[in-house]
């Protein structure tokens, strides 16, 4: 049976995480004292065991210019003797249809293997440049950047977030409560947090950072790094070089429009999020397109999703120009991918060239998100 958790089951709850994942004890703590939402943690109970569950956190996400109601997946778990089974799908199908029914259209989340969602018809919306300085490079001659508190000095941070996120499509639009949630989040699993300021004193750009054994080759992980310029990108990576120590490995993730390529590193770019539409009507009436024609759209998952809707979101009787899976409209609608490429690739069907055409009137944006768990 699905259905959604209790209070009464944080721990069976916990239980299963810590089955599931490897995370540190302290975070676990962290995350089930305050990140443990009931309203939004779907869950397969069989034989009076919770056997899978996903836990929500509702957010705001950026479409383009519009700020969207939204929510992050996280902690997508199934018990080892219950796997393969196609109890997450059915979990997504459930949860889907309870946030379209709740007026939240989108739903964002990294897959463990993005290959895993593709059937459930959800695709990447944004990709993350992975920046690696092996233990041999040399190291900058200087450190230009500070240590700050994530929490004491959190004010400090969100400023900066604020103004980077501005800039990327299907990134989480942070209220400084939902910054402050995730700082915490970061430091109950050790992380740290360098910045480099502009000359008036205010945070030009930040990283926050694991180091230790735990990462890979034992030194650095830059998980979140946000700055106002490419010389802001540069000093973040000069102070995390600094501190990684020699005969260690420096790993950051940024956005792939930063700009930086420093001397030594080695540089790959990779999908990173994917989108799940709850609901395509709402998605269509937050581009605000006019014009005529329809669009056929089609989805695995959700019955509501699939039927012919106008470019404004509305249920149309008329024949369709478009066909198009509502995964693949998302990429669209993100301004991840154009409906030229899409079309090339052969995931959807134009049955009125023009049509199609003219739906790229909108073009592609940069799509990035470092809310992810």
């Amino acid at each position: 049976m699905y259905r959604m958790a209790t209070p009464a089951e944080r721990e069976a709850l916990r239980s299963l995480w810590q089955l599931s994942f490897d995370d540190p004890p302290a975070f676990v703590d962290w995350f089930f004292s305050n990140r443990f939402l009931p309203e939004y943690c779907p869950v397969y109970v069989e034989g009076g065991h919770i056997l899978a569950c996903l836990h929500g956190l509702p957010v705001h996400l950026r479409l383009r210019e519009q700020i969207l109601p939204g929510v992050i997946i996280a902690g997508v778990s199934t018990h080892p003797e219950h796997r393969r089974r196609g109890l997450m799908h059915g979990l997504l199908r459930f949860f889907l249809e309870r946030m379209r029914q709740e007026g939240v259209p989108l739903v964002s989340y990294r897959p463990v293997q993005l290959s895993i969602y593709a059937s459930a018809g959800h695709f990447p919306v944004s990709d993350s440049l992975y920046l690696t300085l092996p233990p041999s490079a040399p190291r900058p001659a200087f450190d230009p950047c500070r240590q700050y508190d994530l929490v004491e000095e959190a004010s400090a941070l969100y400023r900066c977030y604020a103004r980077f996120s501005r800039n990327y499509s299907t990134i989480v639009d942070r209220s400084y409560s939902d910054f402050l949630l995730k700082c915490q989040d970061y430091r109950s699993c050790g992380g740290q947090c360098i910045v480099t300021l502009e000359d008036s004193g205010q945070v030009a750009g930040y990283c926050i950072y694991y180091a230790g054994e735990a990462q890979p080759g034992g030194g650095i992980l830059g998980e979140e790094c946000a700055a106002l310029s490419p010389a802001a990108y540069s000093h973040l990576w000069a102070g995390l070089a600094r501190r990684c120590p020699p005969g260690r490995t420096l790993t950051l993730r940024l956005p792939p429009d930063a700009g930086l390529r420093p001397l030594g590193a080695k540089a790959v770019q990779l999908p990173r999020s994917v989108w799940g539409v709850a609901d395509v009507s709402a998605l269509l009436r937050a581009l605000h397109l006019e014009g005529p024609g329809a669009i056929q759209v089609e989805d695995p998952l959700l019955p509501g999703n699939r039927g012919i809707f106008t470019l404004s979101g509305k249920p149309s009787s008329g024949p369709p120009l478009l066909r198009i899976p509502a995964g693949r409209l998302a990429q669209w609608a993100a301004g991840y991918r154009t409906m030229a490429d899409i079309l090339a690739d052969g995931e959807a069907e134009a049955l009125e060239e023009a049509f199609a055409t003219g739906l790229d009137r909108l073009g592609t944006c940069p799509c990035y998100i470092v809310d992810e768990y």
